[in-house]
């Protein structure tokens, strides 16, 4: 047997292998949801959350979704993880709004998933559970084709999601397109937040992107921010809401139900 046609069955049996993985993950349960918090850098409430999926793999441990994602998405499996972190996404956020009725829980949608006309009508099935829900997609991905785009945000805004604007500052809006892309929240990307404060272009971006919010009618939410003279900094810049390690990292959700319930009560 020649090296190629060895190394070609080894990968093959690896994919087939992995595919059977991730099949039988979905079965048994083995996922897991995580919640990353989004603060209000004034009061210090929690007011919202990012989903973000788990593997809890039976021999490697706790794998984050870079180690399985890419592979779903190549072999046609994203569509069934997708449809599993919006349920406990919607489930997740149901939980908080008793606390908090205005509490969001945001999860990411793939290019591929926006591409296809039938996410929209797996995403539909979910019903006023979509109410606490919002959906993040890069600028990058929006910007691909802005008419496609504005008819999907559309149809999800119409089901009842929120919007935001992931990696914001990196892609290739312009002031025409923003302003005709009905999104409510821009993440302001973390290349922006790391240097601060003492980088005065990424003060000034900083500035300018809080500016265009205000103009255009969206919150913006900083991410990436690990200490606290970057909370401090973008706080007295005029950014309302925060995301990054110093302000919460990712978290089970009923270890956040029970943070955000805890800091409630505190503030009562």
């Amino acid at each position: 047997m020649g090296r190629d046609v060895k190394r070609f069955l080894l990968d093959f049996i690896s994919t087939r292998r992995l595919q059977g993985e991730i099949e039988s993950a979905l079965r048994a349960e083995d996922f897991v949801l995580h919640v990353q918090p989004e603060v209000d850098l004034a009061s210090g409430h929690i007011v919202s959350a990012e989903a973000l999926i788990r593997w809890n793999h039976l021999e490697r441990g706790l794998l984050p979704p870079s180690e399985f994602v890419p592979f779903a998405q190549e072999h046609g499996l994203l569509p069934s993880i997708g449809a599993w972190v919006v349920g406990r996404a919607a489930a997740a956020a149901a939980l908080l709004r008793t606390i908090d009725p205005s509490f969001r829980v945001w999860f990411n949608v793939s290019p591929s998933e926006l591409d296809d006309p039938r996410w929209l009508g797996r995403i539909g099935q979910f019903g006023d559970a979509l109410q606490g829900l919002g959906v993040e997609i890069t600028e990058s991905v929006a910007m691909r084709d802005v008419p496609a785009t504005l008819r999907t945000l559309a149809a999800l805004k119409s089901a009842g999601l929120a919007i935001a604007l992931d990696d914001f500052g990196t892609g290739y809006s312009s002031l025409a397109q923003l302003k005709r892309i009905p999104v409510d929240v821009v993440k302001l990307d973390r290349s922006f937040t790391a240097a601060l404060p003492g980088d005065m272009r990424d003060r000034e971006i900083v500035t300018a992107i809080l500016s265009l919010g205000a103009r255009f009618g969206f919150e913006t939410v900083a991410e990436g921010i690990e200490t606290a003279e970057q909370a401090r900094a973008l706080r007295d810049a005029g950014c309302r809401y925060g995301q990054g390690f110093y302000l919460g990292r990712p978290v089970p959700v009923d270890d956040l139900v029970r943070i955000v319930r805890q800091r409630r009560l505190m503030a009562s």
